[in-house]
């Protein structure tokens, strides 16, 4: 379920790229995102944890490859750890009210 897992995360990601910050991230590859990426003050700490869910995704869907479980935890945990880092960065695009349901 290497192939399942590894497509899941990314469209997460992307996902959260596309509703927080506006990057049109599913008719791109994983390159093309990275260099949408690179303009984002707020993503900065997290272009490499992107880089290696993509690049670690690409390879799994188009490579064969066989992640290890530490490599399927990394992804995971790079994948919150982007998402925490920005969310503290930006204020959510969400009125109070509805910030307040979701606290």
């Amino acid at each position: 379920q290497e192939k399942q897992y590894h497509t899941y995360l990314p469209d997460i990601v992307r996902t959260y790229l596309e509703e927080q910050f506006k990057i049109d991230c599913f008719d791109k590859t994983s390159s093309e995102i990275i260099q949408q990426v690179k303009k984002i003050k707020a993503l900065s700490t997290s272009r490499q944890n992107l880089r290696f869910i993509f690049e670690t995704a690409d390879m799994v869907k188009f490579a064969k490859s066989k992640p290890t479980p530490d490599e399927h935890i990394q992804s995971l945990e790079q994948a919150k750890e982007m998402v925490l880092e920005s969310y503290k960065k930006v204020k959510p695009m969400v009125n109070n009210d509805e910030e307040r349901k979701i606290v």
